[in-house]
Parts: C-alpha cells; structure tokens; sequence
C-alpha cells in the first residue's frame, strides 16, 4: 500500500516540475548545481580518479615538483622526472669463484683452495645514462638476504660519477666515537639487511665530505709546530714565564700558589707578581689561551702560507732553512721530534673539530646536487668483501626485487608535489570528500536543530519561548573561533567532532527566523480552524508549521554549507583540524608550515584555495536560487 495517495503524488509531482522550472530561469543557479554536481562526482569516484591514496600517501617525486605539463617552456624543459633504476648488478667480470642467477637476483660464492684464508673483493654493477639538469634528491635502497657457512663477508656500495668521481653510499658508517668513517663490526657476517640511503640524509653527507675535511685541517694545524719552534726560540723571558704561568696555573689563585711554592726559581717577587696580574687579569685559562692561538695561526696559515712545511722530511728541511734561528743541526731535529709528540695529538683534536663542525653544517645540503651534476654515465657498484674460512666455505646473497635507486622527479602529475614529494592533485582530489560531507553534514544539522527550536520556541511560548530565546543570545555572543579553537585543541578532534562543533554553533540565527514566522502563522485562519476542529499540538506542528517553513529552512540549509566548509578549512589552516583528514584547510597548513609560499610553489598552494571558493560560491548560487523561488517578493524584486 502506497504511503501517499493518488492525489498527493499528484500534488507533490506537480509542486516538484513547478519547482524545476521556477529554477531552470535562474542561470546562476543552474551553474552553482552544475558545479556542485562535479564536485559530488569527483567526490564519490574520487578512489578512481585520483592515482594515489589519501591515506600513506606515497612519494612519487622531490619536494615541490613542478607540474609536468610546465616543460612545455624551455626553462623546465630539462627539469628531472622520476627515475627508477632497478638494482639488477651483474659481475663486472667473470669470477670463477662466483655464480650468477640472473632470474632471482642470487649470487653464490664457492671459493678456490687459493682464496682460503684470504680476503678477495667481488665487483658487481648497474650503469645508467643520466640526461637532465642536476635533481633536487635521490633514494637508494639495498635489500638482501645472505646464506652464510664459514665465511666471513661484509658489502659496500658506491657511485660512480661520468667523472670519475666515488661516493661511497653503505659499507661503512660514520663513527660518533671516533668522527671517523670506518667499519663497524655489525656490518660483518649479516644475516641480511634494509640499507636506505636519502639524499637528504647527515650521515650520508658526512661519508662524502668528512674525511677530505680532517685531512686539510689535520694538516693546517700540524703547520703550526713550525710556528712553534719559531716562537719558542724569539720569546723573551718574561713572555716565556707568562706562557708558563700559564700553564702551570690555569689562571687560580690555588695554582699560583702551588706554583710559587713548588716550581719557581730564577726571578724574584716583584716580577712575578707583576706577570702573574697580566695572567689572572685576562680572565681565560691556559687551554683557552692555546686553542685561540691555534685559531689565530690556522686563519694566518690559510691566507698567508698555504704551503707552510707540514710533517715530511722535506717540511723539515724547507722550514729548517727559512724558519729556524739558534740550533745546530741536531738539536733541531731534536725539538722538531720533540714538539710533533706534543702537538701531533693537539692538531688531531683541533682539526677534527673542525671538520665535524663544518660536515655538520654542509650535512645540510643535498648530497644529489654534487654526486648527480653531471650528464652521462654512472655505475653504482656492489663490492662484495669476502673470506673463506675453510674449504667447504659457502655464501649465497639475494638482492631483494624492492631494491632500487631513485632519482627524484623535478617535475610531476597535474599539480607537481608537495613538501614531502607527494602528489598534490590526489589530496586535491580527496579534499572534495572531507569539504562535501563536513558542509552537508554540519548544514542538516544545524538546520535541524534551528527548526527545532525555533518551531517549539514560536508555538509554544511561555517559558519554553523565553529560555530558548536566552539560550540563542548567549551563544550568539560568544566568540566562535575561539572557543573552537579551544575545544579542538583539548579534544584532539577527528572530522566528524569538528562537525558537531559547527552544527552546535551554526543554528542560532535559523531559530529566531523560524521562531518569527511561526508567530505570525499561528494567528492565522488556517490555524485556528485546525485548532477549533480538535487538531493536536503535534498535528499543527508537523502538519500546517513545518510544511510552511520547511521552503525557509532549506534555502537557510544551502546556504549554511559554504559557511561550514570555510570554517573547517579555517580551524585545518590553523592547525587544529584531524591531522589525519586530506582536507583543502591541511594542505593551506602545510604549504604554510613546510615553505611553500618562500618557494613560490603556486601549484599546491593555489588549487586547494580555488577549490574552496568555487564551491563555496557555487552553494551561494543554489541559496540565491532557492531564496528567490521560496521569496515571491525577492523574486520580484529582481
């Protein structure tokens, strides 16, 4: 049986098609349900049309990628796309000692009674033409699994540039203890292993630059004995007693008093006082003291006498020569042995300061931007260490399929990336989702709750009238940004929270219109003719009231959606929205946190704010429509 008779299906058919075409002579609003209609389509086969997913988004190119369809100029022309090189490595010769599988990637190792007990290096490689301007990064990955019986093994990995130029990339790891790059005795024997390299990664940076660094400082600062020597043969006395207090004292009133009781000969009170105020006046111990002398001498060295006689036995005679004055030949090679003893370790300490400061800092840079700056061909190489311990010796490794080096695309998809690499045209895309349901959902309910309200408050009255009226008028004065801002915060929200937060807020300003158009319909005819003929409260209300606000109430309902999606796009901006969500308001976020606006990258900043207003514009134009068909009065007006 039919909930609706013959003749209201008729009626409300009729009502329907005269609604239709009431709203097929407003153009605008036609546009705004043309744009909202793509949107609702985009949204629900948004899993078709965007190529990655929302959530674990992966990286497909380098932080802010251009889009691809920008190489149409010249200027990004030569702009890098991703690249994805298999690590297929096949022997660089042809090894008795080695077989290949070239199907399952496994190298098998069987040694000839001539390796026993010896260490042998097995070279594999993987070539690759690079045709584009320098990238902004790169990613290697080695992957393998290793079947061991007593042999002992470790591998290395390296590039190598069209220059001739290595980098080592696994193999060996930069040394917290020691700042020096060395191997480890973890690297040995492994069972299998997951090496990473990024190019944006410190310890990478500091293996290609570290131990060049230490040489040059290493050497600088061993310079500084032949400035020694110099000095300690030309010092007067009271220089030499004041570097010997020095010394001795470390600048404390204790040590000076050790000193004079202990070590002191030769000079009498009143000098040594008099150097003892120079000494405790200048406030710094000794080691201060020394290390700005060596800063002082190694900025000297570096600008004045870059060739400055290092330790070698030609140093020794070039500064012999030139720098010594007052030693015969034997005491000199005497005080050279002797100073280099005391130095040696000093120059070490200072030099690998320095260096660690400076890979630190340089750590920062992109590795890619020097190992890929040049076009042609480069070899990542496989060294494969190993020693057999015995005849029966054997190793088996299988370089996983997943293995692989990636050069980071400079240009990519529709909208190019984000700061992390990831394609901007997917979140884009799924942003129409979250925007669609937070404006739809926030809109039915608030305008449900207003109708609510508002009809109880106007039929009502009494009481019932006055505390709701007092109700909307406190929240109609509290600040709305903030306080959700506030609860956000506290509540650690997910879209769905964010919401109900809307909608609770959203539905003052709909309850007293309703509220007044209830008043005024219930004094009408129809009304009392209703009541008079014993027609409940309920019956006049869902019956005569909300049938004659519903047309208010929808047009209201319209136009609340743009409110609802600016203000979640407000509160993601901010960075109080689910920070698990793709909403448009998150990637604003991000483009402001991660320097999208410093690096000019339109492409992801742009679209998701042009997103927002066209649809927000769009639900403007259905709201217009809706008022003027639902208003004869504004319509005629216009």
């Amino acid at each position: 049986m039919s909930i609706l008779s013959k003749e209201k299906r008729k009626i409300y058919s009729r009502k329907i098609k005269n609604f239709w075409i009431d709203f097929g002579h407003n153009k605008i609003g036609i546009a705004g349900l043309i744009i909202i209609g793509i949107y609702v389509v985009v949204a629900i086969f948004a899993d078709v049309i965007a190529p990655y997913p929302a959530i674990n988004t992966p990286r497909v190119a380098a932080e802010y990628a251009v889009p691809e369809w920008l190489a149409v100029f010249s200027q990004y022309q030569e702009y890098p796309p991703t690249i994805r090189i298999p690590l297929n490595f096949t022997p660089t010769q042809d090894y008795e000692s080695i077989t290949m599988n070239y199907t399952d990637l496994k190298i098998s190792y069987s040694p000839t009674s001539e390796e026993i007990g010896t260490f042998q290096t097995y070279t594999f490689q993987v070539q690759f033409n690079y045709t584009y301007q320098t990238p902004k990064s790169f990613e290697t990955a080695i992957i393998w699994q290793a079947s061991l019986k007593n042999v002992t093994y470790r591998l290395e990995v390296n590039i190598t540039t069209p220059n001739g130029e290595e980098y080592l990339l696994f193999g060996r790891e930069y040394s917290d203890a020691t700042k020096h790059i060395e191997v480890k005795d973890e690297l040995w024997n492994m069972q299998g292993g997951s090496w990473l390299a990024t190019s944006g990664s410190q310890s990478l940076r500091r293996r290609m630059i570290y131990e060049e660094l230490y040489e040059e400082a290493y050497e600088k600062y061993l310079s500084i004995i032949g400035i020694e020597l110099y000095y300690n043969s030309t010092y007067s006395g009271q220089e030499r007693v004041r570097r010997w207090l020095y010394e001795k004292t470390y600048g404390t009133e204790e040590n000076f008093t050790t000193f004079w009781n202990n070590w002191w000969y030769g000079y009498s009170n009143t000098t040594l006082l008099e150097l003892w105020e120079e000494v405790k006046d200048t406030g710094i111990d000794f080691e201060t003291f020394y290390n700005n002398t060596y800063n002082e001498e190694f900025q000297r060295i570096n600008e004045t006498w870059p060739n400055l006689p290092h330790k070698s036995d030609e140093n020794v005679t070039f500064f012999w020569n030139n720098w010594w004055y007052g030693y015969w030949n034997t005491t000199g090679i005497a005080k050279w042995e002797d100073f280099k003893i005391i130095y040696e370790p000093r120059a070490a300490e200072q030099a690998e300061l320095k260096a660690t400061a400076e890979a630190d800092s340089k750590s920062r840079d992109f590795p890619a931007q020097e190992i890929l700056s040049t076009k042609g061909m480069y070899t990542i190489k496989l060294f494969l260490i190993v020693k057999p311990n015995s005849e029966n010796a054997s190793l088996t490794l299988k370089i996983d399929e997943n293995s692989r080096f990636i050069i980071w695309g400079s240009r990519f998809g529709l909208l190019g990336t984000d700061s992390y690499g990831k394609d901007t045209f997917s979140q884009l895309v799924y942003g129409s989702r979250i925007s669609l349901i937070v404006g739809s959902l926030a809109a039915v309910i608030s305008t449900t709750l207003g109708l609510f309200f508002g009809v109880a408050s106007g039929y009502l009255g009494g009481i019932i009238d006055e505390i709701t009226m007092r109700i909307v008028d406190i929240l109609l004065c509290l600040p709305v940004l903030p306080l959700l801002l506030a609860l956000s915060a506290y509540y650690k929200p997910n879209v769905y929270f964010i919401v109900l937060l809307i909608a609770i807020f959203g539905w003052q300003g709909l309850s007293r219109v309703i509220r007044s158009r209830v008043l005024s319909l219930r004094e009408t005819a129809f009304i009392e003719s209703a009541r008079a003929s014993g027609g409940s409260s309920m019956y006049l209300i869902t019956r005569h009231l909300i049938p004659n606000v519903l047309p208010i109430a929808v047009a209201s309902m319209v136009l609340a959606v743009p409110g609802a999606i600016l203000t979640e796009a407000a509160l993601s901006f901010l960075g109080f929205g689910d920070p698990f969500a793709p909403t448009w308001g998150k990637m604003l976020h991000e483009a402001q946190e991660r320097g999208a606006y410093k690096s000019l990258a339109m492409w992801y900043i742009l679209p998701p704010g042009f997103a927002i207003t066209l649809l927000c514009v769009a639900f403007v134009f259905v709201g217009h429509a809706l008022d003027e068909i639902v208003n004869p009065k504004l319509r005629r007006r216009r």
